[in-house]
């Protein structure tokens, strides 16, 4: 059996294909940002047109909560909101969540991570 030598004319061809397919992945590259983004712009301007059409305090906040999760990609994301009597924030809306664990949960401040 016998080896191939590659000649200069080898090594070039062989980097004209690597050039070539480092191009062909940076385009790629590219066109998933850039749909990406088109994305996002998107999502943005549909919650914008939405909470334009709505004056419900908690149809905004839901629509808000709605619109971060699919916005990060996220599986889960909360609003709370502060409590005067308690000075607690306390979670009211929420997407993704199929559990009420935080219905109740309220974070204190200058309390535990969640407080600081």
């Amino acid at each position: 059996m016998s080896q191939r030598v590659f000649n200069d004319r080898d090594r070039d061809l062989l980097r004209l294909f690597a050039a070539h397919a480092a191009i062909a992945i940076q385009n790629a590259e590219f066109f998933q940002s850039a749909e990406r983004q088109r994305r996002e712009i998107e999502l943005v301007a549909d919650l914008s047109q939405q909470l334009n059409t709505s004056l419900d305090y908690n149809t905004v906040l839901q629509r808000v909560v709605d619109g971060a999760r699919e916005l990060t990609g996220c599986d889960l994301a909360q609003i709370a909101l502060r409590d005067d009597p308690t000075d607690t924030l306390v979670f009211r809306y929420r997407a993704g969540s199929h559990s009420d664990r935080l219905d109740t949960h309220r974070i204190a401040p200058g309390r535990a991570s969640a407080g600081w």
